[in-house]
């Protein structure tokens, strides 16, 4: 064969190779110089198109002429055959991690040991390729292995999923046809290194894709982050009180963005100040929903002695049972994960699990919140053995925000038990309490009360969704009642709405996520949908 015959067949190898090489050298220049990249995945998809492209090229007759044709040359061949499976083996492992576990560590292994001992035995006895036969074999199980895993369905059968199926469908047909020749062109495209490329580059498009979609994650929890530090700051004092005889300071500097440590004064006369410092146990958003509801049962509206402090307790064990058990590490995705999923548990404690029993009435509750922490809350106020009130609230904004103002609305809720029975006067004492107390934020609100035994309800309203009375004969009644957002307006003032209701009758409290929710198609369901399925008996 003469040299221009042997370059040009030799081409596609060359072209795959350099391109390989390329793909590789931008795989660790963003895992290096990208801002906050920590993806361990992108250098080690980095080395295996590496290692594979400088492989590709040396086992070219063309790269033995212009080496000219050097003894080293057949060791170094024999050694890469050895090397490149290894970082696509470990890829492989990283992908389906939870799948299979130890099926897929088995090749990772594997391909390692036959590299550590081959390599010096070939050096040692000069017989380069000596090993080649045991790796083909190890190969062959790490494909069976691999197709095994790719074949079993994926759960959600995510866009990222599809595409290493497809890749992975590519890559082998390349395979097919590089040994039974079913189809040949004169360049070599339908060769195994360019169904290697496609493959190589699907890996690469699913690596970053998923790192950028985790940086857009971190970004979006380091806002809220931002805006929980901003509302706990507004509940610690930003100076101490002017007490004659007394020269004060105060410092507050958390080790985190939010954290469960918390002061405040409590000025008893002109001359005596109390002054409340906390630390509660663990760390971040968990600890930091403790000390908001902290501040609220400290303001005085709540007795030592009841129910509440006893809750606030009991919340304390969750959080430091919850802190106890956490893995730390030192990727901030997973440890801001973590945080949510506490701060999910203790939501979630102090949400009514079961309605309370009274006579004449019929209760029932469901609470899907749209992600792990949110501002939609309710609970029950037992009056009577036949009178109860409903407090159904939203939060603007969503996530930990949210949730913090939440948390607080259930202490400040149960220091006003002795207003059960009036709902405008228990939404404007409310109203007034956190007025001055929140940023940006507000709270929509209604209160309602049920007396079966006189078969009446009465509803106050903070610019909330009205209650809906579904009647015995299917129609539709909205109980709006007068009333302006809660936490923004000092001055508001709250109406109340009484309507009579009977046997057979259904009432139903919301918050806006039930006639706001998307479909598929991004199409509101609307309050029009929403009182036609009630209307339906839905």
């Amino acid at each position: 064969m003469n040299a221009v015959a042997m370059f040009q067949d030799d081409l596609p190898a060359f072209i795959v190779g350099v391109a390989l090489c390329t793909i590789a050298l931008g795989l660790f220049a963003f895992a290096l110089l990208g801002r906050n990249i920590s993806n361990i995945d992108l250098p080690i998809a980095g080395a295996f198109a590496a290692a594979y492209g400088i492989r590709l090229v040396l086992t070219t007759a063309s790269a033995a002429m212009l080496l000219d044709k050097p003894p080293w040359l057949p060791y170094v061949r024999a050694a890469l055959e050895y090397i490149v499976p290894i970082p696509g083996a470990i890829l492989f492992e990283r992908f389906f991690s939870e799948r299979l576990r130890w099926m897929n560590r088995l090749p990772t292994i594997a391909f390692i040991a036959c590299a550590v001992v081959a390599i010096p035995f070939e050096i040692v006895t000069r017989q380069p390729g000596a090993f080649l036969n045991i790796n083909n074999g190890i190969v062959i199980g790490f494909l069976g292995v691999y197709l095994l895993n790719i074949i079993m369905p994926a759960p959600g059968e995510s866009q990222d999923w599809r595409i290493l199926r497809l890749a992975t469908a590519i890559f082998g047909a390349f395979i097919i046809n590089e040994h039974f020749k079913f189809v040949h062109d004169r360049f070599g495209f339908t060769r195994e290194p360019v169904g290697f490329l496609i493959f190589i580059g699907a890996i690469v498009f699913t690596l970053i894709r998923h790192t950028v979609r985790t940086q857009m994650r971190v970004a979006s929890v380091d806002g809220e982050l931002a805006a929980a530090r901003q509302i706990q700051m507004s509940i610690i004092p930003k100076m101490p009180p002017a007490i004659r005889g007394l020269d004060l300071a105060s410092i507050y500097a958390p080790a985190s963005e939010v954290a469960g440590d918390f002061f405040d004064f409590l000025v008893i006369d002109e001359q005596r100040l109390g002054i409340f410092v906390a630390d509660v146990s663990g760390h971040g958003v968990p600890a930091a929903l403790v000390a908001s509801m902290l501040k609220v049962a400290l303001a005085g509206h709540v007795e030592f002695t009841r129910e509440p402090v006893g809750f606030l307790i009991f919340i304390g064990a969750i959080v430091f049972t919850l802190i106890r058990h956490t893995v730390r590490t030192q990727m901030r995705v997973a440890s801001v994960d973590g945080e949510l999923a506490a701060a999910r548990q203790i939501q979630m404690s102090i949400i009514p699990k079961m309605p309370p029993a009274i006579r004449g009435l019929d209760l029932a509750s469901i609470y899907a919140p749209a992600s792990e922490v949110a501002g939609d809350f309710f609970d029950f106020l037992v009056i009577d053995e036949q009178r109860l009130g409903i407090f159904v609230a939203d939060v603007s904004g969503h996530g930990v925000p949210a949730a913090l103002v939440a948390s607080m609305l259930k202490v400040a809720l149960a220091g006003h038990v002795e207003h059960a029975r009036e709902p405008a006067r228990l939404l404007h004492e409310l109203n007034a309490f956190f007025c001055g107390k929140l940023e940006r934020q507000f709270i929509t609100a209604t209160y309602t009360v049920i007396d079966a035994g006189n078969g009446k309800v009465t509803v106050g309203s903070a610019g909330h969704p009205p209650p809906i009375l579904v009647r015995r004969d299917r129609s539709i009644e909205e109980l709006a009642a007068d009333g302006a957002l809660m936490g923004r307006f000092p001055t508001a003032q709250f109406s109340e709405r009484s309507t009579p209701i009977g046997d057979g009758d259904a009432l139903v409290l919301y918050t806006d996520g039930i006639p706001e929710a998307l479909n598929a198609a991004g199409e509101m369901w609307g309050d029009a949908r929403f009182h036609d399925s009630l209307a339906n008996g839905a």
